[in-house]
């Protein structure tokens, strides 16, 4: 199924016909399923929970910007020659280790990554002078960010592998397709009429559209621990 087709049987199990136009186009169901799918994501890690985002990072640059980040797990780079990963460190390690102005920091292939601290509590933007840590976002722009320090600055342009759990992809045009569209549909549907009932303050509903929800993902999960477990080499005791 697509968003479009979701949306439907979404609007026939829950009765709201006033979430959708009359040429059927979305008026704010789409927000319950996608409420419902990222509830989905965090509910359950199994295979495709885990992705790879590539991004590009320029000459003298040192941090990224990503969306839709749940955790990383490893981050690898690469620039025209080589390949390698990087070692994950705090941001007080990098404090000590990196203590000059960003002007006066070597640039070199880069050895660190860390989730970086960008969410600011004011308007201010500190990068310009400095070192490394003054920079934060605008109040209106950080939270929808994950913010990644990769050190020594690279002294060429590199692209930067992300690797860990992402959230799926938000469901806008009625074409839209994701892992819980195509092959979990019913419980896409489910989890968006959950959180319907969770807007009316509606403790029964929901309760029972959550223990029909948990029931589903529980079955998913036994099946990723069989096919982990299937064929694995017994231990030789």
């Amino acid at each position: 199924m697509n968003l479009g087709t979701i949306r439907a049987k979404f609007i026939t199990l829950s009765g709201r016909d006033d979430l959708v136009n009359a040429d059927s186009s979305d008026n704010g169901a789409n927000y319950f399923i996608n409420a419902g799918q990222r509830m989905l994501d965090r509910k359950i890690d199994f295979r495709k929970s885990t992705g790879r985002l590539f991004e590009e990072l320029a000459a003298d640059s040192w941090y990224l910007k990503t969306t839709g980040v749940r955790s990383l797990d490893q981050v690898w780079v690469n620039n025209s020659e080589s390949r390698w990963i990087l070692e994950k460190k705090n941001l007080t390690f990098l404090h000590k280790e990196f203590p000059d102005l960003i002007s006066e920091t070597d640039t070199r292939d880069p050895l660190y990554w860390s989730p970086a601290l960008i969410r600011g509590m004011d308007v201010t933007d500190m990068d310009a002078q400095g070192s490394f840590f003054n920079y934060v976002l605008a109040e209106a722009d950080n939270d929808e960010y994950t913010g990644l320090v990769i050190l020594p600055p690279p002294d060429v342009s590199i692209v930067v592998e992300l690797i860990g759990k992402f959230y799926s992809p938000t469901l806008s045009s009625d074409s839209d397709e994701s892992y819980w569209t195509v092959v979990h549909e019913d419980l896409l549907i489910m989890a968006a009429l959950y959180r319907l009932e969770v807007s009316y303050r509606n403790t029964e509903g929901a309760n029972d559209w959550l223990r029909a929800i948990t029931d589903d993902l529980m079955d998913i999960d036994k099946d990723t621990v069989h096919e982990d477990n299937a064929n694995v080499d017994q231990l030789e005791g």
